[in-house]
This record gives C-alpha cells, structure tokens and sequence, in this order.
C-alpha cells in the first residue's frame, strides 16, 4: 500500500523542492559583490512554484565600481528608453512583497539588464547615490 503512495508524494512535492534550497544558498549577486560592498541587504521571494521567485539585493558600493559589479553578472546591456520603452515597465517592475529598504531609481541609461520580450526571466541592476540595486526575477 505505501509502496505507491510515496513516489507519488515526492512527484507532487518535486514543484516545491526549490525554495529550501534557494532560500540557504548564497546568490550569484551577492557572491560578484566586490570586497568594497557594504550594508548588503537581501531579500528573496518565493513564487507558488519552485522555479518562481523574486530576490532583491542592495548594497553600498563605490560609483566606480558600478560597470565591474555589472560585468562580474555579466550584464553588458544598457536600457535605452528608444529601443526599450515597450518593457521598461517590466524592468520597472515593484511589488507590495518589497522590503522597506527596497527602492530603486527609475531605469536610466546607466542601468544594465537582461531581458527579452517574451522571457520569463529578467535582471535588472541600478545604480543611485551610493548604492546598487539588482532585481532577479523567475516567472
């Protein structure tokens, strides 16, 4: 009787498995962070599904040092509201979920990004008076 009932708990649970594991992790942005990064805040969201998320990482870091952080994610495209005006609202994107601590500057011609119409995925990093924001987001 149970021989059935466990495989099957582990294929409805498989969705799922993602969060305690992301949760402990360290992120790939926290980890480019150069030495000179402080007051880093992190937080991390969870969608319904595994694979769903949100993380949000602020930190204070030297204006010079903004296109290294980029280059280290290896984000190399900067938003031109020209060529980018139809998803500068996803790159724009805020939720109620966010952090008091959380607020980034409008996207600029000095952030960096990662996303194409129709992605589900998308990152987005800022830079304002001393402090680099970078939004991760799975959809």
């Amino acid at each position: 009787m149970w021989g059935c009932l466990v495989p099957i708990i582990v294929i409805l649970l498989l969705p799922f498995s993602g969060y305690p594991l992301r949760k402990f992790q360290t992120s790939a942005g926290r980890k480019a962070l150069p030495l000179e990064a402080t007051n880093v805040e992190e937080h991390l969201i969870h969608g319904i599904f595994g694979g769903d998320f949100t993380r949000l990482l602020k930190a204070s870091l030297p204006a010079e040092r903004y296109p290294d952080y980029a280059k280290s994610l290896g984000l190399s495209e900067h938003f031109d509201p020209r060529v980018h005006d139809r998803i500068e609202p996803i790159l724009n994107w805020k939720s109620l979920d966010d952090p008091l601590w959380w607020n980034p500057p409008k996207v600029d011609s000095t952030t960096y990004f990662e996303h194409k119409e129709g992605d589900d995925y998308l990152r987005v990093l800022r830079y304002d008076n001393g402090s680099v924001y970078l939004h991760v987001q799975r959809w």
